[in-house]
């Protein structure tokens, strides 16, 4: 994957890497979030407004100086579980 955390595989799905489960998690939670996003606004017929590249380049760049918000989610997603479905830990 080199310096990439995302394999789109034609016909076999994604492969997400990360420096642990919780970096991993993340990525792809966002990523299937900003997919939905994109059919969605695909679904309105009207035509998009694509962000220029230096926004989006400066988006992914203010993210990216953020990684503990992947563990930090994930520590959340887990401590929600351990209260509402305690069992999935057997």
């Amino acid at each position: 994957l080199g310096n990439k955390s995302v394999l789109m595989m034609g016909n076999h799905g994604v492969m997400v890497v990360g420096e642990n489960t919780a970096q991993a998690f993340d990525t792809l939670y966002y990523l299937e979030r900003a997919a939905e996003t994109m059919v969605m606004a695909y679904m309105t017929g009207q035509p998009l407004r694509i962000l220029p590249d230096d926004v989006a380049r400066r988006t992914a760049e203010q993210w990216a100086n953020y990684p503990e918000v992947g563990d930090k989610h994930f520590a959340e997603l887990k401590r929600i579980l351990d209260e509402d479905e305690p069992d999935y830990r057997n």
